[in-house]
């Protein structure tokens, strides 16, 4: 039932839907709490939708969870989501925000791999988002 809900999650939001997202993704943080890929989906959803306040304010309760319960801090990944630039614009215009991108990119089912050498000498980060569509 739970990987039937995060299908649910991705398909949503691959459909430009980030409000259902956004339920279903919060019915997975419910379930499970300390789930970091579930509070991820959570935060990406928001982020997608524009509410960047809604998305920093799950990941300090994610923090304050993991912290308390675990004795841990959010792993970088999750971390890299607030940093990530542009992700709000990115679901209003998948294709404008790759194409105003003046760095290679590369698609895959997991990653969207844009390539910030000028940046960080060569490096390619991985920044987790949504499944594509083109």
């Amino acid at each position: 039932a739970i990987q039937a809900l995060e299908r649910v999650v991705h398909d949503k939001t691959a459909a430009g839907d980030p409000a259902a997202a956004i339920t279903h993704a919060a019915r997975l943080v419910e379930l499970d709490p300390l789930s970091e890929v579930y509070a991820r989906h959570l935060i990406r959803s928001l982020l997608l939708a524009g509410d960047r306040t809604a998305a920093e304010h799950q990941f300090a309760a994610l923090a304050r969870r993991l912290r308390d319960e675990l004795d841990v801090t959010p792993e970088a990944e999750t971390r890299a989501l607030l940093k990530t630039p542009g992700l709000e614009r990115f679901a209003k215009s998948p294709r404008a925000f790759v194409e105003q991108l003046a760095t290679p990119v590369r698609f895959d089912t997991d990653y969207l791999e844009i390539d910030f050498a000028a940046f960080e000498a060569g490096e390619i980060p991985k920044i987790p988002i949504i499944e594509i569509i083109p």
